[in-house]
C-alpha cells in the first residue's frame, strides 16, 4: 500500500514537472516571437518615419501628380493602423507598391534625379527595407518552431491549457 502511494505521488510529480518543463519552452519561445515581432515592428516605424521626408521632398517638385503622393500618405496611415500580422503585411505590400509608384514619378523629374536629399532619404528606406528581410525571416523562423512545438504532444494538451495560440506569421508577397 505505502509502495503504491510512493509510485502514485513520484508519477503526479513527473507528471507535474513534465508540464511545468513544456510550459517553460513555450513561454520561451513565446517571448523569442514577439520580440523579433517588435524588432520588425521598430523597423517599419524607421521606414514610415522617413516617408513624410520623402513625400514632402517629391512634392516640392512635382506639380500637378498629387494622386501619386497622396497614395503613398494614405498606404502609410492604413499601414500604421493595422492591428494583426496578417493586416500589416498587406498593408506593407501596399506601401511598397505606392513608394515604387513615388520612385518612378521621381526618376522622370530632372529636378528630382539630382536632388541628393531625395537619393538620401530613398537610400535610408531602402536600408530599412534590407532590414526588415532580414528579421522578418528571423521572426518567421521562430514563429513557425514554436508554432510546431505547440502543434507536438506534449506540448499541444500544455498550450491548450495555457490558452496559448499559435502566431501569424508575416508574410509580404
Amino acid at each position: 500500500m505505502i509502495l503504491a502511494t510512493l509510485l502514485l505521488i513520484a508519477f503526479a510529480l513527473l507528471v507535474l514537472f513534465g508540464y511545468a518543463k513544456a510550459y517553460h519552452s513555450l513561454a520561451t519561445m513565446h517571448v523569442q516571437s514577439r520580440s523579433a515581432w517588435g524588432q520588425i515592428e521598430s523597423l517599419l516605424d524607421r521606414r514610415h518615419e522617413l516617408i513624410p521626408d520623402l513625400v514632402d521632398r517629391v512634392r516640392h517638385h512635382i506639380d500637378g501628380e498629387h494622386e501619386t503622393v497622396r497614395s503613398v500618405v494614405e498606404a502609410r496611415s492604413a499601414a500604421l493602423g493595422a492591428s494583426s500580422v496578417a493586416e500589416r503585411a498587406s498593408a506593407e505590400k501596399e506601401v511598397s507598391a505606392k513608394l515604387c509608384g513615388l520612385y518612378s514619378l521621381a526618376e522622370q523629374h530632372p529636378h528630382l534625379g539630382t536632388d541628393e536629399a531625395v537619393h538620401g532619404i530613398r537610400k535610408e528606406i531602402l536600408k530599412a527595407e534590407e532590414k526588415v528581410a532580414f528579421a522578418t525571416q528571423y521572426y518567421n523562423d521562430v514563429a513557425s518552431a514554436y508554432n510546431a512545438r505547440l502543434r507536438r504532444l506534449p506540448t499541444a494538451i500544455v498550450g491548450k491549457l495555457g490558452s496559448l495560440r499559435p502566431h501569424e506569421l508575416f508574410v509580404v508577397e
